[in-house]
């Protein structure tokens, strides 16, 4: 299939409707072709030129490792189809600062834009679940915001919490708060929470009773 000239698009890899793999050497923007519904793990891994992607409309899921390392990435053009970005996704886009994520999306896996360029978010209100790190070391990111009638989180002062406040799950690595007192409501601190963050006095109040690994 590999040795196939006929399966290979300009540099991307197809069967059927299966995307298997870039090259490594493709550049600039880059469009998925239609009725592409599946993309394997990994595709466009340490594609360091590629400066835009778009993916097709019918693709339900980012999978795992997908453009882990793509350096050069400043555009990812997502279908509305998605609903899930898959852990590791979009980890060391360094020049990726914005994502807009549709309203379907459901799920972001383990470290999916960890160490990006990412300078804000916005979490869709259909977001069930976010993995462990997956804003971590986002050194530009100011603030994190959730729309509207999402059951799983909420945000304030750009920091993300679950709906009832009573973890902070993450706090972005440029907010605005050199001195912080975690809300009364808070009862849990989760993993990373506060990995990267500038901050010069933190204030933690008595009812918290659990602190993830690497808060």
């Amino acid at each position: 299939l590999y040795k196939n000239d006929a399966n290979w698009e300009n540099g991307v890899l197809y069967i059927g409707k299966f995307l298997i793999i870039a090259k490594t050497s493709i550049e600039g923007e880059y469009a998925v072709k239609d009725g592409t519904t599946v993309m394997a793990d990994a595709a466009f891994r340490n594609s360091k030129k590629l400066t835009k992607i778009t993916l097709p409309e019918g693709m339900e899921k980012v999978s795992l490792l997908a453009f882990r390392d793509c350096e050069a990435l400043t555009e990812v053009v997502l279908p509305t189809t998605v609903k899930n970005i898959e852990a590791y996704a979009f980890v060391g886009c360094t020049a990726l600062e914005t994502v807009v994520l549709p309203e379907n999306v459901e799920y972001i896996g383990n470290y999916a834009f960890n160490n990006s360029g990412i300078t804000e978010i916005a979490i869709p209100a259909n977001v069930k679940g976010i993995g462990k790190y997956a804003f971590c070391h986002c050194e530009d990111l100011t603030a994190i915001s959730v729309a509207e009638g999402n059951e799983a989180y909420s945000s304030a002062s750009g920091i993300l919490y679950n709906k009832d406040k009573s973890t902070i799950v993450y706090v972005p690595n440029k907010a605005d708060l050199t001195n912080f007192a975690i809300p009364e409501t808070v009862k849990t601190i989760g993993a990373g929470a506060f990995e990267g963050a500038i901050i010069e006095e933190l204030v933690i109040p008595e009812g918290v009773t659990a602190i993830e690994a690497g808060a």
